[in-house]
């Protein structure tokens, strides 16, 4: 089973995407002479080049629809002094997006003798589609899972009205009273399991907006095998909390990793992982891990006692999370911040063993 959606909404928070959102197209100029009043961050936000020559990140040259504008009364004199409100900022509601989602799903049914039934299913599937972080520039870059895709999910659920009491299997022969107690009895059981949710490795953001200019999409360059233990401590491989430095760094700036043509360079390996050249976005792709699977198992008792031909009482208890499995959220992405790769929540909307007790009356 599947399904092509064409002229639908980029996955990502509202749907909405940004058109005045940054490109990296231009991003790093040259320094002329000393003149630093285009740089972000003005001489500290200069990169160290090759034979003494100096580049820089300009947030001018990213928003077509952020215009440049000068302060009337220069704080900053002799230079000029820009000021980078987001100015025009354009949201845009745009069903111009594809996605599409295939499955195999597979059902069984049975029911047998002496009141057991159950029915299982079973989906194999994979759902894509765009972010809507920088789709206006380049949509390919958010091109991936879905941040709904579930590889695998299996429920099953079992019903069991158990043979027992007055004219049943076992104990058929008791008598009323005794039937009032013994029979009737109903046992229930729904057990899933399912594979976790995707999510995508980032970096220092701080780091990330010196890179970009803006921190989205914030990626690094995935270089090396990254074991996946699936511990809460450390999830997935990171770099044990140690920055990702560029090339050429400084320690005047943290925006660094150009040669002396000006063009990016990558910095060095840190475990698996790289810190991508200025104005880069690194090669991990969009919701390429995938988080702790989900398991859980509900079971219910439940009993009909009648007490005449018209009032019946109604006793149910439920487990919900019966073996009381904890199920991890995803890990922090982050695979340069402290606390990188550790897990310290629940999944969302998930419980631990709950019990509950009810007791009615139908008429």
């Amino acid at each position: 089973m599947g399904n092509k959606g064409t002229h639908v909404f980029a996955d990502g928070e509202g749907t909405y995407y940004l058109l005045s959102q940054a490109s990296l197209q231009h991003l790093i100029v040259p320094v002329q002479g000393h003149d630093y009043s285009n740089c972000k961050g003005g001489q500290n936000g200069a990169i160290p080049g090759n034979d003494g020559q100096q580049f820089c990140l300009t947030p001018f040259q990213l928003r077509s629809f952020y215009p440049k504008v000068e302060i009337p009364q220069d704080p900053c004199a002799p230079k000029k002094c820009y000021f980078d409100p987001n100015l025009f900022k354009i949201l845009y509601f745009g069903n111009n997006a594809n996605d599409n989602y295939n499955s195999l799903q597979v059902k069984l049914h049975k029911s047998f003798n002496r009141g057991y039934s159950f029915m299982a299913h079973y989906t194999w599937s994979k759902g894509l589609d765009y972010d809507s972080n920088f789709f206006a520039v380049d949509p390919g870059v958010g091109y991936g899972p879905a941040s709904f895709d579930i590889r695998h999910r299996f429920v099953m659920t079992n019903i069991w009205d158990l043979p027992i009491g007055r004219g049943k299997a076992w104990l058929g022969g008791i008598g009323p009273t005794a039937d009032r107690f013994l029979g009737g009895w109903t046992i229930g059981a729904i057990t899933i399991w399912q594979s976790g949710l995707p999510f995508t490795p980032s970096y220092l953001p701080g780091d990330c907006a010196a890179d970009t200019d803006s921190g989205d999409p914030c990626r690094p360059n995935r270089v090396g095998s990254v074991q996946v233990s699936g511990t809460r401590e450390q999830y997935f491989s990171t770099t044990g909390g140690a920055p990702l430095l560029g090339s050429d760094c400084v320690a005047k700036s943290n925006v660094c990793g150009v040669d002396g043509n000006g063009q990016p360079v990558p910095g060095p390996v840190t475990g698996p992982w790289q810190r991508p050249g200025a104005g880069q976005i690194g090669n991990v792709g969009r919701d390429s891990f995938t988080g702790p699977g989900f398991f859980q198992t509900d079971i219910g008792l439940a009993k009909a006692v009648p007490i005449s031909e018209r009032v019946a009482l109604r006793f149910r208890a439920d487990a919900f999370n019966a073996f009381n499995k904890v199920n991890l959220g995803n890990p922090n992405p982050c695979v340069d911040c402290t606390g990188g790769g550790s897990i310290s929540s629940l999944a969302a909307g998930v419980l631990q063993r709950t019990l509950q007790f009810s007791l009615r009356i139908e008429f």
